[in-house]
Formats: C-alpha cells, sequence, structure tokens
C-alpha cells in the first residue's frame, strides 16, 4: 500500500498519509550515509586506504565499485555498509585480487607420508 487514510475518533477521514511520508522519519541524507560508510566502515573497520573503494550514494542505496585484496572481505563489506542506519540498498560491483573462498589449501606432507585413502579429493 502507497497511501492510508488517517481517521479520527468517529472514523471520519481527516487526512492521507504516504508510504513516503513514514519513511522521511527513518530515512538519513546521502551525505550523511556516504561519510559514515567511508570513514566509519571503509576507514575505521576495514583499515583500507582511501580510494580503493569508491562509495556514491543515492536515495540510501549504496554503490560500491573496486577492488579488495580477498573475495571473502565482500560480504564483510556488503554486511557492513547494509547496517549503516538509513541504508535502504547496497549495489556491489567489488571485485577482488585473491580468491580466497573456492581456493582449497593443500598439506604439505611429511618426507616418507603417504596421503590417508580416507580423504575426499
Amino acid at each position: 500500500m502507497k497511501r492510508l487514510p488517517v481517521i479520527d475518533e468517529g472514523g471520519k477521514v481527516i487526512g492521507i498519509v504516504s508510504r513516503a511520508d513514514l519513511l522521511k522519519v527513518f530515512l538519513r541524507e546521502d551525505q550523511e550515509i556516504f561519510d559514515e560508510v567511508t570513514e566509519k566502515v571503509v576507514h575505521r573497520t576495514l583499515w583500507l586506504e582511501p580510494g580503493t573503494i569508491k562509495v556514491t550514494v543515492r536515495d540510501g542505496v549504496v554503490s560500491l565499485d573496486g577492488v579488495v585484496e580477498q573475495r571473502s572481505m565482500i560480504p564483510l563489506v556488503i554486511g557492513l555498509v547494509h547496517s549503516v542506519a538509513g541504508v535502504v540498498g547496497v549495489d556491489s560491483r567489488l571485485e577482488f585480487e585473491v580468491d580466497d573462498v573456492s581456493a582449497r589449501p593443500t598439506l604439505p606432507l611429511t618426507w616418507g607420508m603417504m596421503p590417508s585413502p580416507y580423504r575426499r579429493p
């Protein structure tokens, strides 16, 4: 529903309230969101160099562009940005240098040891 009637005690319609009217209470200015995302999330929490992630905000939607070191950082960055008050969405175009998610580390075997037949390939 985009609009709801406002009624008095007698049931008489005295006005209309829109979804936008209600959301204005919770929404923050884009500049405030930008400042918090760049300063608190990108710089203080993630300790990323300025310019590593380009942040833009429009109508509460934060866009993220750039390259992070590890793939596993991307969901972390998105989650932290989503937690900022006033953010209504995150559009991530982040890329990564190292895929630490799908890479399976292999442990070096000590001289003379054979791989276990019970280990999954």
